[in-house]
């Protein structure tokens, strides 16, 4: 299951809670086919459905009939703990930091902030089935994240998802949930703020969606950190493409930029809150510190907690209790595609004319942010090229220069074989000469020396005759 496109598959496995009744199996086996019917699906994102509160509702609602309320708890065994494992000191608390924890569902992550000596913490999740009561040190919201909400624009210094970006951006409204869900969380936080989001989408697939929106709403591209996956995929979903690092689940931390206008909170439909967050003096955000990924939506998740990035379908009967099936999902429009609906327009008391100007802006801007980056492409590809073509002619002078002394060194050897030939044969002829020499030498001294002897054996002859 869940070979789906580029996301990879939930890996669902039921907790329980010790060994089955004494009653028998029976209930054992029901509480687990519940359990299955909740969960059967995979992560490919194309349920529509898993965008609406009614189906998380019916979601919470199965798992709680089934008596396992730590289904899935933390999402992909994402806590505070482990975060502070990879975030390191981004996530020291700070004294009267205000901290946000979006899609919280029934995770334990804003309890853990608050234990861990963060005294302003605010839950927001869109499901009724969640809604928490009052505790000391939280503030609980049914609110949907995805449109503006009834918190005060830069209120917080850090504000945290995990796995809720996942859904809204696996959601089949066009990206617009996502991109609203982003321009919410830059409303909500100072200058300066932290934004962690814990995700199962590589950077590859998720880089480009935190860089868009909003437009020049943060300082530079999000650092990305890993933990390990805590449930093993099947090996085969590493070969369809390594670069989507299925074996990790991504913590994305980005740093708010500038200012946003603060405007008088939009009425998120139906949406009770405890008293409103007092308003404080901006804290100076801490270094490069990423912020805390909520426990509560999960990505990659089916199941109960947190909402996953691309969740479960909602189960078609759940073989549990006698009850009729998971109510399902009222078949409710998508989300609305323009980044700024009536209602919030009316919220934040700006005329048309400011907010079209705004627009306008925000498009023009992010028209010259498009060309610029066309430029530099532009630039970068001439550079390079010139410097191709700088090496080429470089290796083609060393080329030649190599070529031209290895003829010069054969050049010299044939020169030194020539002269040492001529030098040869002139030693040759010399000898011979000399010996010539010695020869007509040797012939003269013989022609002188006969006539002397013939003279003397005459002589000789004579003086024998006249004797």
């Amino acid at each position: 299951l869940g070979l789906c496109r580029r996301r990879p598959p939930l890996r669902l496995v039921w907790r329980s809670g010790g060994a089955p009744a004494a009653g028998g199996v029976m209930p054992f086996v029901k509480r687990f086919l519940a359990l299955s019917v909740v969960a059967l699906c995979t992560a490919s994102g194309e349920d529509p459905r898993t965008a609406e509160p009614a189906w998380w509702d019916a979601l919470y609602a199965e798992t709680a009939k089934a008596g396992v309320q730590d289904f899935h708890r933390p999402w992909q065994g994402v806590d505070l703990a482990k975060l502070r494992e990879v975030l390191g000191e981004r996530l020291d608390v700070k004294q009267g930091s205000a901290v946000a924890v979006l899609g919280s569902g029934d995770s334990r992550l804003p309890e853990e902030l608050r234990d861990a000596g963060f005294g302003d913490v605010t839950a927001v999740d869109f499901s009724t089935a969640v809604a928490q009561t009052s505790q000391p040190g939280i503030t609980w919201l049914t609110e949907d994240v995805r449109k503006q909400t009834s918190l005060a624009a830069s209120h917080f210094d850090l504000v945290l998802e995990l796995g809720t970006l996942d859904t809204a951006a696996a959601a089949s409204d066009a990206g617009e949930g996502a991109a609203g869900l982003l321009r919410e969380v830059r409303r909500l936080l100072r200058s300066g703020g932290i934004f962690i989001s814990a995700s199962a989408d590589s950077p590859a697939f998720r880089l480009p969606l935190l860089a868009k929106h909003p437009a020049g709403g943060w300082s530079g591209e999000a650092e990305v950190f890993r933990l390990p996956r805590q449930r093993a995929l099947d090996p085969r979903v590493k070969e369809l493409d390594p670069s989507w690092e299925v074996d990790s689940i991504f913590v994305y931390v980005s740093g708010a930029a500038g200012e946003v206008e603060v405007a008088a909170p939009a009425a998120n439909a139906g949406a009770p809150r405890s008293p409103p967050l007092p308003s404080k003096p901006p804290v100076p955000p801490a270094p490069p510190t990423p912020p805390l990924p909520p426990a509560a939506a999960p990505a990659p998740k089916a199941p109960a907690p947190p909402r996953p990035p691309a969740p479960p379908q909602p189960p078609a009967a759940p073989s549990v209790a006698p009850a009729a099936p998971p109510p399902s999902p009222p078949a409710s429009p998508p989300l609305a595609a323009s980044p700024e609906s009536p209602a919030e327009q009316a919220a934040e008391e700006k005329p048309a004319e400011a907010s079209a100007a705004e627009e306008q802006a925000t498009a023009e801007k992010a028209a010259e942010a498009t060309a610029a980056a066309e430029k530099a492409a532009e630039e970068k590809a001439a550079e390079e090229k010139a410097a191709a073509d700088k090496a080429a002619e470089e290796k083609a002078a060393e080329e030649k220069a190599a070529a031209d002394k290895a003829a010069a060194e054969k050049e010299a050897e044939q020169k030194a074989a020539e002269e040492k030939a001529a030098a040869d044969k002139a030693a040759e002829d010399k000898a011979a000469a000399d010996r010539a020499a010695e020869e007509k030498a040797a012939a003269d001294t013989a022609a002188e020396e006969k006539p002397a002897e013939e003279k003397a054996a005459e002589e000789k002859a004579a003086e024998e005759k006249a004797a």
